[in-house]
């Protein structure tokens, strides 16, 4: 699915090209067919790119894959195509900081220590955030941190919820 992505980005990248336009918004401006927003969203980031304990051919895998997700990251955001990365269990290994760099807009809910926060947001704020369910930071990339409180629905055995 990544070398379909891919494939797209220089589609697009070939039509602003032509189009004389430097991002969506103008290319959809001035043509007719529109192009949609295309959102590539990897789940459990860090169970598909550490490499610890791979052997040789999955290791050469995740550096595809990463090599992917590093495009769409640098050159994905004008072109209409986001890439969202989410982990539970933040580690060094479980985003590389070549993609992290590329990640403007983060979301951080409480972290059990400072250094999964640091890993997230660069800093240990997500360690100081209340465990309030729900609750979590957000850095858009503007330099000013929000805390937003989302709904939290308690499990409900009785209707399995």
């Amino acid at each position: 699915m990544l070398n379909v992505v891919s494939d797209e980005l220089v589609r697009r990248r070939n039509l602003f090209a032509a189009s004389h336009c430097s991002h969506l918004n103008v290319y959809n401006s001035s043509h007719d067919v529109k192009l949609q927003r295309i959102a590539v969203i990897l789940d459990e980031t860090s169970m598909i790119l550490d490499s610890t304990g791979r052997d040789k051919d999955e290791k050469s895998e995740i550096a595809a894959i990463t090599g992917h997700l590093l495009t769409i990251g640098r050159l994905g955001r004008a072109l209409g195509i986001h890439l969202i990365v989410a982990t539970q269990r933040p580690d060094v290994a479980s985003v590389p900081g070549a993609l992290k760099a590329q990640l403007d807009g983060r979301i951080c809910g409480h972290c059990a220590d400072a250094q999964s926060s640091i890993v997230i947001l660069d800093d240990g704020s997500g360690a100081k955030l209340p465990a309030i369910p729900g609750r979590f930071l957000v850095r858009d990339g503007s330099g000013a941190d929000k805390i937003v409180q989302a709904y939290f629905l308690e499990r409900d055995e009785q209707y399995d919820v």
